[in-house]
């Protein structure tokens, strides 16, 4: 075998391999960037969810159910989040908050409407209110464990509803 024999085998080894090599990068590549938009969208699902139901506790908590139409509005809010509980099953915390959220709501227009003690209303008012952190914790809790989504999220509370400090 001569050098030149031993040059064209080595080019076309190198050709095989940088063909492979820019093959595996592009595929790569598409993985990367499917895995990144399919969290861009559930970013969105999340902050949808988050909005909806701040504006579904806001609503409530400053009474704006007392008349029929508000009620109504009130009461789509409170189905688009149970709804929301199957689109967010495979989050069971989320599922759970999600329910806990639309228990705790419907029950504080009950309280409203029909309340007969003034601690009766404020656990309502206290229920409604812990619920909405919980779902707020859950959803933190989901959105933090991606880690290109870690650095953006800043947003972390306990429990109890308190920020982090």
């Amino acid at each position: 075998m001569s050098t030149e024999d031993a040059t064209v085998i080595a080019a076309g080894i190198a050709a095989v391999a940088s063909v492979t090599t820019l093959f595996l990068n592009t595929k790569l590549s598409e993985s990367r960037e499917k895995r990144r938009l399919l969290w861009e969208r559930e970013l969105e699902r999340f902050f949808e969810l988050e909005e909806a139901a701040g504006r579904l506790v806001q609503d409530l908590l400053a009474f704006r159910f007392n008349d029929a139409d508000a009620r109504e509005v009130a009461e789509e809010k409170r189905e688009f989040l149970h709804a929301a509980g199957g689109r967010f099953r495979r989050y069971p915390d989320v599922a759970g908050a999600l329910g806990e959220l639309h228990h705790c709501s419907g029950w504080y227009i009950t309280q409203g409407l029909e309340c007969k003690t003034r601690e009766e209303f404020e656990e309502a008012r206290t229920d409604l209110d812990r619920a909405y952190r919980e779902l707020l914790f859950a959803s933190d809790a989901v959105l933090s464990r991606h880690p290109w989504w870690r650095k953006f999220f800043t947003r972390s509370f306990s429990r109890r509803g308190k920020p982090r400090g």
